[in-house]
């Protein structure tokens, strides 16, 4: 089992709880569909899962993933954990490139944290922008982030989470402002992925046209009487 949490609780001080008793399992090559309103506690359960909460949040039960005890490893551990076996695509794709550093040179930067490649080169980046669709991948390696469309800049982002080759692919709102097309093609590429690397993928959505692309997925409905995501 790649991923197991069991009896999952979260709240923040002062406030009532975000989830309670999430129980939930996923194997390679599996999708988790995490679904419910804003608010509900989806991007809480993300970050437990990456060991990323707040100090002010308390987190009971138990998350193992990759053979990793989250809540019990330390922080030279999780750090591996974060490098090597799983990748995390966040929201806002755009705001989370470097404006500083040009797209080539970020996706390298990835490839190489993830010590899964002796030396990166060009070859290795333009492939990877390939598979995002692409034409010219040559000319996206030197543009800036502020050069990209908000489709651009999610592709190039899903291209920095696959070059990891994560065994867990965590994907927040992956399709959230783009149009319909783009939305399709990018649910192709992460379903294609999991299928041929046996990455299982956690992806967090409300859309309902996401979840009806995903193939057979797990799904998560986190409730809806908290106050607090």
């Amino acid at each position: 089992m790649l991923l197991e949490c069991e009896n999952l609780c979260a709240s923040y001080t002062g406030h009532e709880y975000v989830f309670q008793n999430i129980n939930v399992s996923l194997e390679r090559g599996q999708t988790l569909a995490v679904v419910g309103r804003n608010g509900a506690g989806k991007t809480t359960f993300v970050n437990a899962i990456m060991g990323l909460l707040d100090e002010n949040c308390q987190l009971s039960g138990k998350i193992r993933a990759c053979g990793i005890e989250i809540s019990q490893s330390d922080g030279a551990e999780m750090r591996n954990f974060r490098r090597r076996m799983v990748s995390l695509m966040p929201q806002d794709s755009a705001g989370s490139l470097n404006p500083l550093v040009k797209i080539g040179r970020q996706i390298k930067a990835a490839a190489v944290l993830s010590g899964k490649y002796k030396k990166p080169d060009k070859s290795l980046i333009c492939g990877i922008l390939s598979k995002m669709g692409f034409e010219e991948p040559e000319k996206i390696l030197e543009l800036y982030p502020h050069q990209l469309s908000v489709g651009m800049a999610a592709r190039c982002m899903l291209a920095m989470s696959l070059i990891t080759k994560p065994s867990l692919l965590i994907l927040d709102e992956p399709t959230a402002s783009l149009d319909s097309g783009l939305k399709n093609d990018i649910i192709d590429i992460i379903t294609d992925f999991s299928e041929k690397s046996g990455c299982a993928v956690i992806v967090v959505t409300h859309d309902e046209s996401v979840l009806r692309r995903l193939n057979n997925p797990v799904v998560l409905n986190m409730g809806d009487n908290n106050d607090k995501n």
